[in-house]
């Protein structure tokens, strides 16, 4: 189940663009968009400001994101 989640996940991510919106992520994770801007306060998520409330999230950011996320629940 979790190889087929991580297709799913790999398919939209390559169809995604470069950069994404804070509402983009939060429908590629299924969350709110409050949730992806935790994550970013948490300094978990790395991002760019563009603007007081307005982020951009490129690719790289998300996949480092969902990399370490995977290697810390491997670790527990």
């Amino acid at each position: 189940m979790s190889q087929v989640m991580d297709n799913l996940f790999v398919n939209a991510l390559s169809t995604a663009p470069d950069l994404l919106t804070t509402e983009e992520v939060a429908q590629l994770f299924r969350v709110t968009p409050s949730t992806v801007l935790r994550w970013v306060a948490l300094e978990d998520l790395k991002c760019l400001q563009v603007g007081p409330k307005l982020h951009r999230f490129p690719k790289w950011c998300i996949e480092e994101y969902v990399s370490t996320a995977a290697e810390n629940s491997a670790e527990q």
